[in-house]
C-alpha cells in the first residue's frame, strides 16, 4: 500500500514540472490552522479560510501574479476575574473577513514555490461576554481589515498543490467599545498571527 502511494506521487511529478513551465490561470484554495491574537488577553483558536484567484505571468519573467478574493474565519476566547468581587468573565470572539488581494508566486526549485500575498477588505468582529450573575452581552462591529502572508507551496501535480503559510492580519477595531463591552480588562487590539496548511486546485 505504501509503495503504491509513493508510486502515484512520483508518477505525478513530471506533470507538476510541466505545470511549472506552462502554468495555469485559475485557482481555488482552502486552508486551516491555528490563529493567535497579538497584544491581546485572548487565547488562540481555530482558523479556516478559502480563496479564488485568476492570473498568470509575463513571458521570460518567472514570478506569477494572481488577483484573488477570499474569506477567513477564526475564533478565540479569554477569561478574567474581576476584583474585588471575584466574578469570572468569559469573552468569546469570532472574526469573519472578506477581502481581495494580490498573490505572487516565485519559483524556488523543483516543485517548490515561494508565496507572498497582500489582502485588504472588511471584517465582522463578534463578541459574546458571559459574566456570572449578569445577562449575556453580545457586541458586533465591522472593521477595515488587511493582511500580509508568506509561505511555501509544493506543486505536486499539474492540478494540485499543498502549502504552509504564515499570515499577519489586523482589523482596525473600535478598541474603546471593545474594552467597555469586555468590562473586566479582556482587551483585544484586532491583530492576529496564524499558521495554516493549504490545499490548492489549479485550472
Amino acid at each position: 500500500m505504501r509503495t503504491g502511494l509513493f508510486a502515484i506521487l512520483f508518477a505525478s511529478l513530471p506533470r507538476a514540472a510541466l505545470a511549472q513551465r506552462h502554468g495555469t490561470h485559475l485557482f481555488a484554495e482552502v486552508g486551516g490552522g491555528y490563529s493567535v491574537p497579538v497584544a491581546s488577553d485572548l487565547d488562540g483558536g481555530l482558523a479556516l479560510g478559502g480563496a479564488f484567484g485568476i492570473g498568470g505571468k509575463w513571458r521570460g519573467f518567472p514570478p506569477r501574479f494572481y488577483v484573488l478574493g477570499g474569506t477567513r474565519w477564526a475564533s478565540f476566547s479569554g477569561e478574567s476575574v474581576q476584583t474585588p468581587t471575584g466574578r469570572v468573565s468569559t469573552l468569546d470572539v469570532a472574526d469573519t473577513a472578506l477581502y481581495g488581494g494580490l498573490r505572487i508566486l516565485v519559483p524556488a526549485g523543483w516543485i517548490l514555490r515561494l508565496v507572498f500575498e497582500g489582502d485588504l477588505g472588511t471584517s465582522l468582529h463578534d463578541e459574546t461576554l458571559r459574566r456570572a450573575g449578569d445577562p449575556v452581552l453580545v457586541h458586533s462591529q465591522w472593521a477595515e481589515f488587511f493582511a500580509l502572508s508568506g509561505g511555501l507551496q509544493a506543486r505536486w501535480h499539474r492540478r494540485a498543490s499543498v502549502g504552509l503559510r504564515v499570515t499577519y492580519g489586523w482589523a482596525i477595531l473600535d478598541s474603546e467599545r471593545v474594552t467597555r463591552a469586555a468590562g473586566n480588562g479582556i482587551e483585544d487590539e484586532g491583530a492576529r498571527t496564524s499558521i495554516e496548511i493549504t490545499h490548492t486546485w489549479h485550472f
